[in-house]
């Protein structure tokens, strides 16, 4: 499967049972800058990432409603290990989650497609793993969503 964004002008995807298995990110230039790799295992989604020499590992953890409770993103530059952001989900509402059949749009929407349900919060820590001693970076997020009267996502507003 072809995708072209403004970012990356070709992004060939490899899928295997509906699911990303292998994405290739090419520039304008038709050179290969990036590969990520897609592993599943129960309740854990592992994506590998290499551009260049900077590597990330991406862990995403899925509770036993198919929800998205907590992710990791290690980050690497020429073999040496530079950040790890944590990142935990949580206040679940009941509705499906209208993202789920976006995933290969954008990272932002792969993420939010994971869940069956839709996360209303967030809680992340920013660790610098070649200064330890320094204090890890934090934030949260929190969103409000408007329902409709089947108790489902409005994804747009009416003028």
């Amino acid at each position: 499967m072809k995708f072209s964004n403004d970012t990356y002008p070709t992004i060939v995807y490899t899928m295997e049972n509906d699911k990303p298995k292998k994405a290739e990110l090419y520039n304008q230039f038709n050179e290969l800058i990036t590969v990520k790799n897609y592993t599943y295992e129960s309740g854990k989604i592992k994506i590998y990432s290499k551009t260049y020499t900077f590597e990330t590992y991406y862990t995403y953890y899925l509770d036993s409603n198919n929800n998205l409770i907590k992710s990791e993103k290690l980050e690497k530059s020429g073999g040496v290990d530079k950040t790890l952001t944590t990142t935990t989900y949580s206040n679940f509402d009941s509705s499906k989650n209208p993202f789920k059949k976006m995933y290969l749009l954008n990272d932002n929407l792969y993420e939010k497609s994971l869940s069956s349900n839709n996360y209303k919060k967030i809680n992340y820590t920013i660790q610098n793993l070649e200064s330890p001693q320094s204090l890890p970076g934090k934030g949260d997020a929190e969103w409000t969503y408007q329902y409709d009267s089947n108790n489902q996502v409005v994804l747009y507003h009416q003028l």
